[in-house]
């Protein structure tokens, strides 16, 4: 390794990398090392030279196996000036160049290794991921004894045009990919679908009005206009959103044309209402699948349906059917899979002894308390209690949950009683009896069939027969 002339601006040096994991380790606690040869010259020694000689000292870093640069970055002190121990362990591979070190040995204070800071100009990895200027783009840049710059050695020393060069092509390439980053965001944003529901509405009663009229304008017929999410189950707080739902009925003449509409419509991430508008049929399907979202709707408070006709109301007699394993085993499902307890589970093991649980942890126990709450109506009622009523002392529980009130202890202690008197009654749910299906696909039928009779006057007068 040959040394820097100090006489140039800006001393240059590769910084070879193990592998990905230890490039991202670097770039996140902005830490780098090296180790001492057993022949000179030394690679902390060589650096500090270069450091102290007040030249700004580029390090080039390169992935082994990678084959291209990942970026550069500038030597903030000198070798040995940071000490191991604030070196962050929360990557399993340490920012090193050597390869198949053992971690734990570096990090606990190994004479060898000298660590020091570097700032960070241009990164591959932070915008782009494994992208790399690759070697060819390089080919022809040579190194001080006349070999390509892409035979490089880890701690190599660049003449000053050839590191300049290489990072002059890396910020050209981190351009271009940022460029043809915002040309395929741009494009995307074009594609992107127009929102259903106009973002300036921010009036309740008026955003309820809206979206209906313009479901019923374009769409097809509302049969049920609900909310879901804390409104539907009385226990809404102050800053509770207004998740609306609605089941719609598309006329049959589109369904049978060639452009149907969709089966589901939810509002976009970047949209300030939250909202899903479900097709009749879809709907029916998740309902014979026990879907808790779909169930519940036909167990409402009157008091919470915005809007709901008749033909709604024939399909309520099905709702006791609906009381069965499929759609118990939905709600204990989403309360006790990933989403619910082992979520909570994993959260507790990475955070032992904490006793103040912060608000989103107190909202996922709320929620798996409720969905558990809903489950132990099934098993032991045969029936589905959604609304909370204000004096019942399930909904003081659940407000107390969410409110942070409640210990994590009597919280875990109250989803294990829960869950065994679930378990106690669970053999006693019934299965979804065939004649169901078939009962509630008449029903879809018959809805269809009124509907296109209504809407056939102009197909009679193009001599179509629909009879």
């Amino acid at each position: 390794m040959a040394g820097p002339e100090i006489r140039e601006k800006f001393l240059y040096f590769i910084a070879k990398c193990k592998d990905i994991p230890s490039l991202k380790h670097c770039l996140e606690t902005r830490q780098w090392a090296c180790r001492c040869h057993q022949n000179p010259p030394n690679p902390p020694e060589v650096l500090k030279d270069a450091f102290l000689s007040g030249n700004p000292v580029v390090l080039i870093f390169s992935v082994n196996n990678c084959h291209g640069w990942h970026g550069y970055a500038l030597m903030e002190n000198v070798p040995g000036s940071v000490s191991p121990e604030n070196v962050s362990l929360q990557t399993e591979n340490h920012g090193t160049s050597e390869p198949d070190k053992n971690i734990c040995e570096a990090f606990a204070g190994s004479k060898d290794w000298q660590y020091f800071s570097v700032r960070w100009e241009k990164c591959f990895l932070s915008s782009f991921g494994e992208q790399c200027l690759p070697y060819h783009t390089t080919e022809d840049l040579m190194l001080t004894d006349g070999l390509p710059v892409n035979k490089y050695r880890n701690w190599q020393w660049l003449p000053e045009n050839t590191g300049k060069n290489i990072c002059q092509l890396i910020d050209d390439h981190f351009n271009k990919l940022e460029v043809k980053h915002q040309k395929k965001e741009e494009k995307r944003l074009e594609n992107r679908p127009k929102p259903f529901l106009s973002s300036t509405i921010t009036d309740e009663k008026a955003c309820w009005l809206t979206l209906i009229n313009k479901v019923e304008t374009e769409l097809g017929q509302v049969l049920l206009a609900c909310p879901f999410g804390s409104q539907r189950y009385n226990l809404q707080g102050e800053a509770s959103d207004v998740d609306i739902f609605v089941v719609y009925q598309a006329d049959t003449k589109k369904l049978l044309g060639f452009n149907p509409p969709k089966q589901t419509i939810k509002n976009s991430e970047h949209e300030h209402h939250d909202y899903t508008l479900v097709e009749v049929h879809r709907y029916c399907e998740l309902l014979l699948a026990g879907d808790p979202k779909c169930v519940e709707t036909l167990f409402l408070q009157q008091s919470t349906i915005v809007k709901h006709n008749s033909d709604w109301v024939k399909l309520q007699q099905f709702k006791s059917s609906m009381m069965n394993r499929a759609c118990l085993d939905k709600y204990m499902g989403d309360a006790c899979g990933t989403r619910g307890m082992k979520k909570l589970r994993k959260w507790c093991d990475d955070n032992p002894g904490v006793k103040k649980i912060p608000a989103r942890i107190c909202k996922l126990i709320y929620i798996i308390v409720r969905l558990l709450y809903c489950a132990r109506s099934i098993a032991r009622d045969q029936h589905l209690r959604i609304y909370f009523d204000s004096v019942t002392e399930e909904r003081d529980i659940l407000m107390a949950i969410r409110s942070g009130e409640m210990s994590l202890q009597d919280s875990q202690t109250l989803i294990r009683r829960l869950q065994a008197e679930i378990e106690e009654k669970k053999a006693t749910v019934p299965h979804l009896e065939p004649c169901v299906k078939e009962d509630i696909e008449q029903w879809l039928i018959e809805i269809r069939y009124k509907n296109f009779l209504k809407t056939s006057d102009g197909l009679e007068r193009r001599n179509i027969d629909i009879h």
